[in-house]
């Protein structure tokens, strides 16, 4: 008899963490969008001034870079993406979703002014990332 995997459980059996079912669902939205995507383990980056390396959840095409947080570390991760697109020359646009509540926010640099905004839109690949949760 083949053991069927309840939701919220990977195959292996064990519970998967609301924080890896969304990295997971935003990996394969932007595959299916023919995006390119790198989780969180091959996306290290070295930044100047504080911040002397970042680990994003999900890089989108190594210019666009995803966390994915509860909101006792929302305004943590607003700053640390204010940092990084600061410093890393790569780096267009940022986002941090916050899935107790629900809420997005996206971080951008225009004429080397940081913006930021409750937004999911990505104008760079014109898709909504919160299509993907």
């Amino acid at each position: 008899m083949k053991k069927q995997a309840k939701i919220g459980q990977s195959l292996s059996g064990l519970n998967e963490d609301k924080h890896q079912v969304i990295i997971r669902d935003i990996m394969f939205f932007c595959k299916d969008n023919n995006i390119d995507v790198l989780s969180e383990k091959r996306a290290r980056y070295t930044c100047r001034g504080k911040i002397k390396t970042i680990v994003p959840d999900v890089v989108v095409s190594n210019i666009v870079f995803i966390e994915i947080t509860k909101h006792r570390g929302y305004k943590k991760d607003i700053e640390k993406l204010k940092l990084a697109i600061k410093y890393h020359r790569k780096m267009q646009e940022g986002f941090i979703y916050d899935y107790d509540n629900n809420d997005w926010v996206k971080i951008s640099i225009q004429n080397n002014e940081i913006l930021e905004e409750n937004s999911s839109y990505s104008d760079i690949f014109n898709i909504d990332f919160s299509d993907a949760v």
